[in-house]
Parts: C-alpha cells; sequence; structure tokens
C-alpha cells in the first residue's frame, strides 16, 4: 500500500471522501426510520379505531337491552291501564266504596242566593242591635 492508498482509506473512514455513499447510506437509514414510524402509527391508529369500534358495539348490545327492558314494562303498564278503565272494574271499584251504582246521573242543584236586607220598617240601629244587643245605640228599645 501506498500512501496515498492510506491516506484514502482514511479520508473514507472519516467521511471526507464518497460523500454520495454516505448520504446513500443515511438516507436509507432516514427512509427506513421514517417507514418504521408510519407503520407504527398506522397500527396504533388501527388499534385505536377497533377498540372504538368494540366499545361502540357494547353500548349498543346495553342500550338494546334497555329499550327492551322499557317495551316490557310499557306493555305492563298498558295493560294495568287497560284493567283500570274497563267498566267491570270500574263498577267492582265503586261496589267496594259504598257509591251509588245506576245509570242515572246525580244531579245536585243549589237553592236561589239570599241577598241580605234589613228587617222591614226598622233602621239600621235595630239591625246592629239584634245582633249586638251589648251595642246597642242610645235610644234604642229592645221589645
Amino acid at each position: 500500500m501506498t500512501h496515498s492508498t492510506l491516506s484514502a482509506e482514511r479520508q473514507a473512514a472519516s467521511g471526507i471522501l464518497a460523500p454520495d455513499r454516505q448520504v446513500a447510506g443515511g438516507s436509507a437509514l432516514l427512509l427506513f426510520l421514517i417507514f418504521l414510524t408510519v407503520i407504527s402509527g398506522l397500527i396504533c391508529l388501527y388499534v385505536w379505531q377497533a377498540h372504538e369500534i368494540s366499545v361502540i358495539r357494547a353500548e349498543t348490545r346495553e342500550m338494546l337491552t334497555a329499550a327492551d327492558a322499557l317495551e316490557r314494562a310499557n306493555v305492563g303498564l298498558m295493560l294495568e291501564y287497560a284493567g283500570w278503565v274497563s267498566p267491570a272494574y270500574i263498577e267492582m271499584q265503586s261496589n267496594r266504596m259504598g257509591l251509588v251504582t245506576g245509570h242515572e246521573a246525580i244531579r245536585v242543584s243549589l237553592p236561589a242566593p239570599v241577598e241580605p236586607r234589613l228587617p222591614s220598617g226598622r233602621g239600621s240601629d235595630t239591625f246592629l242591635g239584634a245582633w249586638l244587643p251589648g251595642m246597642a245605640p242610645a235610644g234604642f228599645q229592645h221589645r
């Protein structure tokens, strides 16, 4: 080996010579790291989406179960209501409570209203004296 060959090997090892080879090796490593980063990001995205889909499916199952339970409860309430509004049930309850049964409507008539007025032929003193004997005005004679 000659001196120039040794010097060229040292320069190549230190990165002075063959820059195109070093850039190509460095860029290949850089491309590989970018590729790994993109692939790992896509894998993380896939795992996250799969998890979210499973959570949504579980929530959907829970909601469907709750909806079925509510529908069953609603049917039960409708049957109970139908029993309450049936004429047989109403008649049975009215008999149990001792209410009048029959087809005639009960009518309540109120007497005509009476207006308060003073007794005829007497003044207001007489009226007040009749109500308040101890407070009768002077000159009042109680009969």
